[in-house]
């Protein structure tokens, strides 16, 4: 399969203005940023799969300087808030495909930029999932939980409600699974045909997991970045 690996980092964050750029390892005079970590996970996953590449969707300009080549600019009305990932996705993979010739790719990987415990191994967990499942439609990282919480039963009753055929092949996990978002991959076919932009509709009808050993530290406002510091930048005894 051919992989399109797209970090979105829009800009326009208000509960923590410029997080993407804010340091959050390493030293003022050699940071390491919250976008950082995305990135990386995307350059090493693109290096170790065959006909694959890597973007940075956003509409920060600043990835311009740093990243011209690998930088996709979203417009302004996919980068608000309530702006689906969907349609950002879909206008990363028509956009590159756009400017480049080449062929279509199978499926896009989709990478939060504000989630520092990515790694490309979990990339790499997901495309293999997804293209040894030839049934699959979506793989979807998720957590394990001991305690759900009570949206997961709400969710699941709306999933009830909503679907008639009830397809959906994570049905089964709602109430021991938390999706963390930290890496989704979806087939070409999936993302350009879903007419909805519902949470979860357009990963099509059979979602399969990858459970997360590690951590999740997704940063979103002050109190996440300083967890994310303190996590980082621990000491590693023998």
């Amino acid at each position: 399969m051919r992989f399109l690996i797209v970090v979105a980092a829009r800009k326009g964050s208000e509960r923590l203005p410029n997080k993407h750029f804010l340091r959050v390892a390493g030293t003022p005079e050699y940071p390491v940023r919250v976008c950082d970590y995305a990135v990386r996970a995307a350059k090493k996953a693109y290096a170790a799969l065959a006909d694959t590449q890597w973007m940075i969707s956003s509409n920060d300009v600043r990835f311009c300087q740093e990243e011209p080549n690998n930088l996709v600019l979203r417009p302004n009305r996919l980068c608000t808030a309530k702006a689906s990932i969907h349609l950002a996705l879909k206008h990363a993979l028509q956009s590159w495909e756009a400017d480049f010739e080449g062929p279509q790719f199978d499926a896009v990987i989709s990478l939060q930029a504000n989630v520092v415990t990515v790694t490309s191994d979990i990339v790499l967990a997901a495309a293999d999932r997804l293209e040894k499942d030839r049934k699959a439609t979506a793989v979807m990282t998720v957590k394990k939980a001991e305690c759900p919480p009570e949206w997961m039963f709400r969710w699941r009753r709306f999933l009830q409600r909503e679907s008639r055929t009830w397809r959906f092949r994570m049905q089964d996990l709602y109430e021991r699974y938390v999706p963390t978002g930290t890496c989704c991959a979806v087939r070409r076919e999936v993302l350009l045909g879903c007419k909805s932009n519902a949470a979860f509709a357009w990963l099509g009808d059979r979602i399969m997991p990858v459970v997360e050993s590690g951590p999740t530290i997704e940063i979103h406002d002050n109190g996440d970045l300083e967890m994310a510091r303190g996590f980082l930048n621990r000491p590693i005894f023998a």
